[in-house]
């Protein structure tokens, strides 16, 4: 009988180290209102964080000279089994799409190759920043709509730089506000002490990002307000009859 139990105990084990049912959070954004195209770069994030939670491997290489480092560069890599990859939550906040999906994963060893999740060239993966709104502290200075927009436009084109260079896995949050009173939004210019933010963890688990970037816009009057409207080519517009002003 108690073989029988150790026996049924050891069976047990050896399934569970063969399988295990995990959730990986993956991100992707969303280009000229392309949802499919975003989900399916979110689903493959998710692959990547499941195999990487399933097994991992990390490398560190650093060279020293005269006591300085002057090269330092970290590998991660993993490989896993998936099997039965499901998307069981997608949630959506302005071009930013977040899929959960929930799968069974196994050692790569266990199965063919061919259907194993390659989650590295570790060197691939990129860490996740998420860009979020930069609110207007003196709306009344804007006047036009290029500067009335600025909160969205600003971020906006700061995603698309980082974008740009291919280092980062860049999500634009650009509606998203992480000062509910922009007036006492912590600066560089105040105490270090009493600068922090209560809420950025929570902001960066929920998108799932390392990083979170923001700000605030606090001025954007003129230096020289006698200045507006002086330019040679404005006073030919109002000679024109182009402008009124």
């Amino acid at each position: 009988m108690i073989r029988q139990v150790l026996c049924a105990v050891m069976g047990l084990w050896c399934l569970t180290a063969q399988a295990v049912v995990l959730e990986g959070v993956g991100h992707g954004t969303i280009v000229e209102g392309n949802l499919d195209q975003a989900r399916a770069d979110a689903r493959q994030a998710a692959m990547r964080d499941l195999a990487l939670q399933y097994d991992a491997t990390v490398s560190t290489e650093d060279t020293l000279e005269n006591g300085e480092l002057t090269h330092s560069h970290t590998q991660l890599s993993a490989m896993a089994q998936v099997r039965n990859a499901t998307i069981v939550d997608e949630y959506r906040s302005g071009n930013l799409l977040r899929v959960t999906v929930r799968a069974e994963l196994a050692s790569a060893e266990a199965g063919s190759r061919g259907s194993s999740c390659n989650a590295g060239d570790a060197a691939g993966l990129r860490k996740r920043v998420a860009v979020t709104g930069f609110p207007i502290l003196h709306t009344e200075q804007g006047g036009n709509r290029s500067l009335d927009d600025a909160s969205e436009q600003l971020p906006q084109a700061l995603v698309a730089r980082l974008q740009e260079r291919g280092q980062l896995q860049v999500l634009g949050a650009t509606g998203l506000k992480l000062f509910n009173d922009p007036q006492n939004a912590p600066t560089s210019r105040t105490n270090l002490g009493t600068n922090h933010l209560t809420n950025v963890v929570q902001v960066a688990r929920e998108l799932g990002a390392q990083f979170v970037v923001s700000g605030v816009i606090r001025d954007m009057g003129l230096n020289d307000p006698d200045a507006w409207g002086s330019s040679i080519f404005a006073r030919m517009q109002r000679s024109a009859g182009a402008v009124d002003t």
